[in-house]
């Protein structure tokens, strides 16, 4: 019994290790767990509160960056305003000047007031009250630095109260007033800090956020809870020396009274010695931990523990596989978005060099088969339906031939414009699906018509183009989707924004709005500013001629208008095309059109016709021989002036305005009308040339018949110049 007794009691001793351990681990694996829960959830509440006070600070400093944008607008405009006037000068005016300024800020609640202060130190005129109070601010702090710092071109002065209502807070950017390096004054913008508090407020919600805009040196301008005792409070050194040298970063400061530490981010406003800083107390962070922790082991049993360990290894495994998808995707949408945009680049290249190259021969042959179809049918007469048949097939031939070369012009832009009464409303509705089709489902497309929106005289066509090529460009500033609006409305441009603009070409007065608008990353302000350069594009190496924002800003130019683009990058892009109103009758064109000539025989008239196509050519001298012309030909334009010169005396002169031999039509027909002075002119041509057309529109006076042409067309235009008072 005793060794039997001896024997079970070893086993039973060794078979407790296993036991143990798993006791042991029961305790030691759960607790580590916990623990390893405890310290990762600490760390991550951390990491959560860094992001959002960052993303916080990110938004408080698009929204400062806009407030000083407005500031030196501001500036700009009330340099102009004052222009070159002496002190003195600006007294006098003060009334004049007053409701200026009071125009710049009106409806602006940020602004406090703006005032020009004289070199004494005493303000000279402001947006307040007339005559304005003359209380002494050379011991400004803005006006002391702005003074003794011929260097400085700005400063942004500490928070700071009314002299004649201390009740009113503010702080001012001040600019400097310089004539060489003399000291004349300086523009103060005063800022509401309440403003500011109300909008941090916004952005804090319930969290027990603090935010503020704080300069360089620690001073506080605005904060969040409003605190009026600012001037009180000197500036924070912690702050300052955390900034030293940096435009953003994020810092720990210890609460001076023994209290928790705060979290603090800050960002630089733009180049201003103004910086926006979102601050979060730690002890919230930590009661927000504590209280995840306390539920944690109200129900953290060591099953749940393993499970929660499982599942966040699957979710982050997920998250990876997710993340490696997404960027697959992305990587392969932008692969194709580039293959589709070089092999437009490629097609629209292509196209054009084409269409230049063959339009004027094509447009010939056209005219030549087109012609002798016709005349044939005439021999033919209306006897033969075979005949007939075939013969409507040769011109529905023609008619489609000639249809596509004029679209191959029209695509590549090498017609001239022609310009008619255009209602905008019409013609931007009617671009709808073309709009919807072009740039695909992930971008939203927007039109907003205004109401009773003028006409304009525009090439309908030209502004279409115009309007698809802003769309384009839209679109590619918005590669992952966005808003796409094209708005249209009634404005007026005045004398004050062609100074500014330094526009020489263009007059004041009533004009149409087009404004294509994006929602895309935008532009920075250097790109902005030769956007409509001719080659200039941000687009890689095969991707972008250059030329689609260059050739909407001539054709609006050319139009008698005028372009503009508001940008700011990854604020998104607005590009307004400004057309002159029409105030010509809206039926203008369908009754010019109603009185065109009709193809009409003639009355003996003499017509001498330069063509250097032999088939043209004797289309051209059939039909209008067989409509009771008399007609003189000539293959080049020496053979033209040569019968001129034997005394040929032509009634209208009828010649193509790219010939052979070295004179083109409009030379020939200078040369006529020297030696003829009572002779019209018409022009044909397959393929405009800058002998007629000039800033993309036909010169004044020009009569133009477009090829290929019918013998009824031919014969109306013939009969129209013939009867045209116009030289």
């Amino acid at each position: 019994m005793t060794v039997v007794e001896t024997r079970s009691g070893s086993i039973s001793g060794r078979s407790q290790w296993p036991l143990r351990l798993l006791l042991a681990a029961a305790v030691i694996v759960p607790v580590a767990v916990m623990t390893a829960a405890a310290a990762y959830s600490y760390q991550n509440r951390i990491d959560e509160a860094r992001v959002e006070i960052e993303r916080t600070a990110d938004v408080m400093r698009e929204h400062a960056d806009k407030v000083f944008d407005s500031i030196e607008l501001i500036s700009v405009a009330m340099r102009e305003i004052i222009g070159e006037m002496s002190p003195q000068e600006v007294r006098d005016n003060e009334i004049r000047l007053n409701r200026a300024f009071r125009q710049l800020v009106e409806g602006r609640e940020q602004f406090f007031s703006i005032s020009v202060i004289g070199p004494d130190g005493f303000p000279l005129v402001g947006a307040t009250t007339v005559p304005i109070q003359q209380v002494d601010f050379s011991d400004r702090d803005y006006f002391v630095a702005l003074r003794d710092d011929p260097s400085r071109r700005e400063f942004v002065s500490s928070f700071l109260r009314s002299r004649v209502n201390p009740a009113d807070t503010f702080f001012v950017v001040a600019t400097p007033l310089r004539n060489g390096a003399e000291f004349g004054g300086l523009f103060a913008v005063s800022l509401r800090p309440t403003y500011f508090s109300d909008v941090y407020a916004r952005f804090a919600g319930d969290s027990e956020m603090i935010a503020g805009l704080v300069r360089s040196d620690g001073s506080i301008l605005a904060i969040h809870p409003f605190a009026d005792v600012l001037d009180q409070v000197p500036p924070v050194q912690e702050f300052a020396d955390a900034i030293a040298g940096q435009s953003l970063g994020v810092f720990t400061v210890a609460d001076p009274e023994g209290g928790s530490e705060t979290m603090i981010a800050f960002r630089r406003v733009g180049i201003h010695d103004a910086y926006v800083a979102v601050g979060l107390p730690l002890d919230a962070v930590v009661a927000g931990w504590m209280t995840t922790v306390w539920w944690g082991l109200a129900i953290g049993v060591p099953v749940t523990l393993a499970l929660f360990g499982l599942a966040l290894v699957a979710l982050r495994q997920a998250r990876r596989e997710s993340i490696a998808l997404a960027d697959l995707r992305s990587e392969t949408t932008l692969r194709h978005s580039a293959e589709d945009r070089l092999r437009q680049a490629a097609k629209m290249e292509a196209v054009g060099q084409l269409s230049g190259g063959i339009a004027h021969d094509f447009n010939n042959l056209l005219t030549a088969i087109g012609g002798n179809v016709e005349l044939l049918a005439r021999r033919l007469g209306p006897g033969n339906p075979d005949y007939t048949r075939y013969i409507d097939h040769a011109r529905e031939g023609v008619k489609r031939a000639a249809s596509l070369t004029q679209r191959l012009l029209a695509f590549s832009r090498r017609q001239a414009l022609q310009p008619v009464e255009v209602d905008p409303n019409r013609l931007v509705s009617g671009m709808s699906d073309l709009l919807h089709r072009t740039l695909g489902e992930h971008i939203d497309v927007e039109v907003v018509l205004g109401s009773g929106v003028w006409r304009t005289y525009a090439d309908p066509n030209q502004l279409e183009n115009a309007i698809l090529n802003l769309a384009i460009n839209s679109r590619d500033a918005m590669p992952d989707g966005g808003r796409l609006t094209i708005e249209t409305a009634n404005s007026h441009i005045d004398e004050g924004y062609i100074a500014r603009e330094n526009l020489t070409d263009i007059r004041a007065g009533q004009y149409v709005l087009v404004a294509v608008s994006d929602s895309g990353k935008g532009m920075p302000r250097e790109v902005a500013e030769r956007a409509f350069e001719p080659f200039f594009t941000t687009k890689p190496a095969g991707e972008g001629t250059g030329l689609g924002l260059s050739m909407v800003y001539g054709f609006v130019r050319q139009s008698g208008g005028h372009a503009k683009i508001y940008t700011e990058a990854g604020q998104g892009t607005t590009v307004k095309l400004y057309l002159p109103r029409s105030t010509a009758d809206a039926d203008a064109s369908a009754k010019a059109a109603a009185a065109e000539p009709k193809a009409a025989p003639g009355g003996g008239e003499t017509i001498l016709v330069v063509e250097d196509d032999a088939g043209v050519l004797a289309f051209e001298v059939e039909t209008l021989t067989a409509a009771g012309y008399r007609v003189i030909e000539a293959r080049t334009g020496a053979e033209a002036v040569a019968r001129i010169a034997e005394g040929a005396t032509p009634d209208l002169l009828f010649t193509d305005v790219v010939l052979a031999g070295g004179m083109n039509g409009r030379e020939v027909a200078d040369r006529v009308t020297a030696a003829r002075p009572g002779v019209k002119v018409l022009f044909a041509t397959g393929y405009t040339q800058n002998a007629i057309v000039h800033h993309g529109r036909l010169d004044d006076g020009v009569q133009l018949i477009s090829k290929p042409f019918s013998t009824n067309e031919l014969l109306s235009r013939v009969a129209k110049a013939l009867r045209d008072e116009r030289r």
